[in-house]
């Protein structure tokens, strides 16, 4: 097989290159968007504010505001009303290029050209055009980057006898790191951060407000606290962000509302939605059994303590504190010839759940007998008279479970018929 190599003559070669490098800038030059293709040296017309509006019309060719507030999440769908600052005298014409944002993320690119004059003030358009809206979450951040505006210096000019990429140098570009904050209605909204410090017995809670729309910056925040509809004491607070300890109101719920005001002209008041959040203890609850065994010479089992401040050391922490007691082994002293010996447990609870207990060993004995009565004094009888003896008795502090024996012992006296008896 014969391979065979064809060599371009020189000068095609060259027409072939210069073909493509065309080609390829062509292609370069319709994907550059109108802010990339225009070289800009004025600033004749900017931007003085965007604001979203509603998309109920005015019937004055506009559209009515929105409320100044809205609720969380709440879909509002809307237009840019665009109010723009004129420092010269007649332009011709007004076209307007920009990317609308929402929280950082691009959404879509919009675009507005007017013919008509204008002359130097303020004057406002709105975009996009109708029937397209804007789609906005309330809450979100609206804004607006890679802004450009274009104008036309004379009738022949004018921006709709020209095309996008030749509005330079009559034109405004804004910076690329630039982020047009677009007026939405106030959202007040904050986070909280709690945390514990050391020595503290609740939480401490930071507050850092996040509140969204308006006309920054917001002058007033004003923070109602409550803990069973009751405000607690300093509220209002003010400022952000806010730091509130609440080692001295306690743990549990508590309700916090903020109250904004912007700088809008007249300032708008916004109140924001109650959070509800749960503070809790810092503190580690304990306890300790501070009883010891107990050996004692008694009659009757001692009464178990109701107080657990006799029988604990403890730190409850805010809980509410409770205990029982209970006793197991020998509890009977006299019956059985060996006294009591048993352990009594102690049980401490918190919010009525166990959370510790203390066992008392405790050892009760009766040791002293009874106590026999006195009895009268040797007396001297005569035949044929028998020997009557008083009636002894006894008595013993631990109760009458006893009985008195006794037994006679009779001994001959020194003369015939004379003795005696001796009664134990």
């Amino acid at each position: 097989m014969k391979n065979t190599t064809y060599l371009l003559p020189k000068k095609s070669f060259i027409q072939i290159l210069i073909l493509f490098v065309l080609t390829l800038n062509t292609n370069l030059l319709f994907s550059q968007s109108t802010y990339q293709c225009n070289n800009c040296s004025s600033n004749d017309i900017s931007i003085k504010k965007v604001e979203l509006v509603s998309t109920v019309s005015d019937g004055a060719g506009g559209y009515l505001p929105l409320p100044t507030t809205c609720l969380s999440g709440s879909i509002i769908n809307g237009y840019l009303k665009i109010t723009l600052d004129q420092n010269s005298t007649t332009r011709y014409g007004t076209q307007i290029e920009a990317d609308v944002f929402i929280d950082g993320i691009i959404q879509q690119h919009i675009k507005y050209e007017s013919c008509a004059t204008t002359g130097s003030g303020l004057f406002y358009i709105y975009m996009p055009s109708y029937p397209n809206s804007i789609n906005w979450s309330c809450g979100e951040v609206l804004s607006l980057k890679n802004i450009i505006i274009g104008w036309g210096n004379s009738n022949n000019n004018n921006v709709c006898n020209v095309t996008d990429c030749q509005l330079g140098p009559h034109c405004f570009k804004y910076d690329l790191s630039t982020n047009f904050i677009v007026i939405t209605p106030v959202k007040p909204n904050f986070t909280c951060v709690e945390s514990c410090p050391v020595n503290n017995s609740a939480q401490t809670y930071v507050f850092t407000s996040t509140t969204t729309g308006g006309v920054a910056p917001y002058t007033s925040h004003k923070w109602d606290i409550t803990k069973n509809g009751v405000p607690i004491l300093g509220s209002p607070f003010s400022g952000t962000p806010l730091r509130i300890d609440f080692s001295s109101y306690g743990a549990g719920d508590y309700q916090v509302t903020l109250t904004v005001v912007d700088s809008n002209t007249p300032p708008t008041t916004a109140v924001g939605t109650p959070k509800l959040i749960t503070v809790a203890s810092c503190c580690i609850p304990s306890a300790t059994c501070k009883l010891t065994s107990l050996t004692a010479e008694a009659c009757t089992i001692p009464a178990a303590f109701t107080n657990p401040s006799d029988v604990f050391n403890f730190n409850a922490c805010g809980k509410t504190v409770t205990m029982t007691s209970s006793n197991s082994g020998d509890n009977v002293i006299c019956t059985d010839g060996d006294g009591a010996d048993f352990i009594r447990t102690y049980t401490l609870l918190y919010n009525g759940i166990p959370f510790t207990t203390c066992n008392q060993t405790i050892k009760i004995d009766d040791l002293t007998a009874p106590v026999i009565t006195s009895l009268p004094a040797t007396s001297t009888i005569n035949c044929p008279a028998t020997p009557v003896f008083a009636q002894a008795t006894a008595s013993d502090g631990c109760g009458s479970a006893f009985t008195l024996t006794f037994a006679d012992v009779t001994t001959p006296g020194n003369c015939a018929g004379s003795y005696s008896v001796t009664r134990t």
